[in-house]
C-alpha cells in the first residue's frame, strides 16, 4: 500500500510539474486578455462616436445623390454641345491658317 501512494504522490509530482511550466503561458494569456478588456471602453468610445456621425454621414450621401440627377443632365448637355464646339474651334482654325 505505501508502493501506491508512492507511485500516487509521483504522479502528481508529475502532474504539479507540467502545470507549472504552463503557467508562464497561461499568465502571458491573462494579460493578453486583461489587456483587451482594459481596452474595450476606448473601443466603445470609437463605436459611440461613430454612431452618433452615421446620421450627418448619410445626410451627406443623400444630398450628394440628390445632385447626381443635376449632374448627371449638366454633363450631358456637355456633351450634347462638345460637336457644336469642335465644329466652331475647327472653323476657327481653318480660318487662322488660310
Amino acid at each position: 500500500m505505501l508502493h501506491t501512494v508512492h507511485l500516487d504522490l509521483v504522479a502528481a509530482k508529475r502532474g504539479i510539474d507540467d502545470l507549472s511550466k504552463e503557467l508562464p503561458g497561461i499568465q502571458d494569456t491573462a494579460r493578453n486578455v486583461t489587456t483587451i478588456i482594459e481596452g474595450l471602453p476606448r473601443i466603445a468610445n470609437g463605436i459611440i462616436d461613430i454612431h452618433k456621425i452615421l446620421p450627418d454621414l448619410a445626410g451627406n450621401v443623400t444630398t450628394v445623390h440628390g445632385r447626381l440627377t443635376d449632374v448627371s443632365l449638366k454633363v450631358t448637355a456637355l456633351h450634347d454641345v462638345l460637336p457644336v464646339i469642335q465644329d466652331a474651334l475647327q472653323h476657327l482654325s481653318v480660318g487662322k491658317f488660310r
